[in-house]
């Protein structure tokens, strides 16, 4: 999903650089630069609600797993946990050492991601201030050529205080840095970090410990970075570490058959052409790692009475973002037009320089029928 603050701070940052060339006033200045540190704060707090709401998700399939096994003791604890939770929405001040390791685990995962959330606000923050501080500085200059000396010094006086600002997230950032927390191998960016920690702590990872097993160290290269890409993980009916996209929640759903799990889009709703106005999709964000080069993704597709016409057919796609959130670029693999059994749809392709994130994506295209899912893999190398 497009981050609206990016943008905004592009324009405002053009604004601050030329605003002497107009001759704006101080209050212009201060003005832009509070607003738009409003929308810094505004654009980042959906991101530490949606991690509230994985904490949630991941301590309630704690609880499922210890019911399910009948332990008591977990499943007192995991209620607890979840009534303060509810109560709170936080994690308290100073984490209880006698908490259960799965609890801990989830905890930890937490932190994790809150601090690296707050790592980013702060530093979008600083970087609004700064280029603030340097478009006073070039009105001030301005000013004294001008022999305006006594605005020249209202002007020393603001810069003062966006200096001192600065300092503030300068600490902040030292701090958020330095703590153990952040000085952990990153894991992908995403608000499902704590539910991958959740899969660990059940023992739904494959290694039945609390994540101390072999893949607590494996590397990010050569394994599957996408969260729930199996489908097995449902929450309310729906799989989880996906995000909706274009109504995809009313046409999706989860089903199981045997032991597997997938999902299915079904679209009956067609216009006189016989084709559908809607495409449905749910996608997911990965964090490439440093050192990969290349990348692959797959995912397997069934189709029952989806049509082969000349419209945008149901693919898996992966989309390139930069550092800053802009998109750059796609490269698809579309269904080859057939129903009938499962298939696996895969290319492999060099991510483009300037990615640092990846979105998966599965689509129905604009095509009416139904339309399975499986087995969503991306794996970079």
């Amino acid at each position: 999903m497009r981050n609206p603050i990016k943008p905004m701070l592009f324009c405002v940052f053009s604004i601050l650089c030329l605003l002497p060339v107009f001759a704006a006033d101080l209050k212009t200045y201060k003005d832009v630069y509070q607003k738009n540190s409003e929308e810094i704060l505004k654009a980042s707090q959906p991101k530490f609600t949606d991690l509230q709401k994985q904490y949630q998700i991941s301590l309630d399939a704690l609880k499922a797993l210890a019911k399910n096994q009948g332990d008591l003791k977990k499943t007192m604890a995991a209620i607890a946990e979840i009534e303060r939770f509810q109560k709170m929405k936080s994690l308290p001040a100073t984490l209880d050492e006698s908490a259960l390791p799965e609890i801990k685990t989830l905890q930890s995962a937490y932190m994790k991601r809150y601090s690296e959330l707050e790592t980013e606000m702060t530093a979008k923050l600083g970087t609004l201030t700064t280029k603030y501080d340097q478009a006073l500085d070039r009105l001030q200059k301005e000013l004294v050529k001008a022999e305006k000396l006594t605005e020249a010094t209202v002007i020393q006086e603001e810069r003062e205080k966006a200096q001192a600002t600065l300092k503030g997230y300068a600490e902040q950032m030292s701090a958020l840095v330095g703590s153990p927390v952040t000085n952990e191998t990153s894991v992908a960016a995403s608000p499902a970090t704590v539910t991958d920690s959740a899969k660990k702590v059940t023992g739904e990872d494959g290694t039945g410990t609390s994540g101390l097993g072999p893949q607590a160290t494996e590397s990010k290269l050569e394994r599957n970075a996408v969260i729930n890409g199996d489908f097995s993980q449902v929450t309310h009916k729906k799989p989880e570490g996906w995000v909706s996209l274009r109504g995809a929640s009313d046409a999706l759903t989860v089903v199981t058959e045997g032991k597997n799990k997938f999902v299915r889009f079904e679209e009956n709703t067609v216009n006189k052409e016989g084709t559908v106005s809607t495409l449905r999709c749910v996608s997911q964000k990965i964090q490439i790692p440093k050192d990969a080069k290349k990348v692959t993704f797959s995912a397997k597709i069934r189709t029952k009475d989806c049509l082969d016409m000349p419209t945008f057919p149901p693919v898996v796609q992966l989309e390139w973002r930069n550092q800053e959130g802009k998109a750059k670029g796609s490269i698809t693999e579309p269904w080859d037009g057939k129903n009938g059994d499962w298939k696996k749809l895969s290319k492999e392709t060099r991510i483009p320089s300037d990615a640092a994130t990846a979105v998966v994506v599965i689509s129905t295209g604009y095509r009416p029928g139904q339309i399975d899912f499986d087995d969503v893999e991306v794996t970079f190398n």
